[in-house]
């Protein structure tokens, strides 16, 4: 364990400079976890999680710490939140890649895949104006007006600048 107190010192002396780092705080959380001070490190996953409350991470870091005190109703709902948190980070990821495809359809006039492609990128991930904006173009390009009016009051709803933005790109 006393391996561990440099690199502990180390990042309290950190946190003094910044204590709003969120990334210092859940390492600081890590070495508390693993010297067997846990409700140290609960507090800095607290912390941390206010500072960077997407972090599937650091969610389930936090549930470990609180099984080990044996708050089992807490590291439960930390642990749903952590997979919650990850489910949504992997929608993204798959929706920026249907996004990606969706566009290249759309160039290549290949409208249908473009809008299954699209039409994916936005249920998987609904916040994301780029999806919308592309289903839009699409759907104006196959003669669906109104559906196309709709998805870019969407996209707009979202980002104010994602047309002008978007526009420019090759």
């Amino acid at each position: 364990q006393a391996n561990l107190d440099p690199a502990k010192a180390a990042l309290e002396a950190a946190l003094e400079r910044r204590p709003k780092d969120p990334e210092y705080r859940y390492v600081l959380g890590n070495i508390l976890q693993r010297q067997g001070a846990f409700v140290p490190a609960i507090e800095q996953y607290r912390l941390a999680i206010e500072l960077s409350p997407e972090s599937h991470e650091i969610h389930n870091s936090l549930a470990t710490a609180l099984r080990q005190t044996g708050d089992l109703e807490g590291a439960r709902a930390a642990l749903q939140e952590a997979s919650r948190l990850l489910r949504r980070k992997q929608d993204q990821e798959a929706a920026a890649t249907a996004i990606i495809v969706g566009r290249q359809r759309l160039q290549e006039g290949k409208l249908s895949e473009a809008s299954a492609q699209l039409e994916k990128a936005t249920q998987l991930a609904p916040q994301m104006a780029e999806g919308w904006f592309y289903l839009s173009q699409t759907l104006r390009r196959r003669g669906q007006l109104a559906s196309a009016k709709k998805a870019l009051a969407t996209a707009l709803s979202l980002d104010s600048t994602i047309e002008e933005r978007l526009r420019e790109l090759p």
